[in-house]
């Protein structure tokens, strides 16, 4: 487990985080359909693991669409600024980080 302190006027803030090494973040491109464009940042243990936390928690028991892309150890940095950062979730996590709202408990 790693700590951070952060010092907020007179108060200190000590947040705890663990990051598991073997997590990797994807970038999935889905096929698109009529309504929106399909695309998710995911971070999950292996590629496999990223679409089935996908199926599960985005389309929850309906049919994905085709897979076109699958990125791998994507950088958040790379991704579009102006509307991917400011509406994704933490992607140090398991789980689907872009879009929000897709973030609830994995267990």
């Amino acid at each position: 487990m790693s700590e951070r302190t952060q010092r907020h006027a007179s108060a200190v803030v000590v947040h705890h985080s663990t990051v598991d090494r073997n997590l990797h973040r994807y970038w999935i491109r889905l096929a698109p359909d009529d309504e929106f464009r399909h695309e998710f940042g995911v971070t999950a243990f292996s590629e496999e693991d990223a679409l089935a936390i996908l199926a599960r928690m985005v389309f929850a028991g309906q049919a994905m669409p085709d897979v076109l892309e699958v990125r791998a150890d994507v950088d958040v940095r790379d991704l579009d600024q102006g509307h991917v950062t400011p509406n994704m979730g933490p992607p140090n996590w398991r789980g689907v980080w872009y879009p929000k709202g897709f973030d609830t408990d994995l267990l």
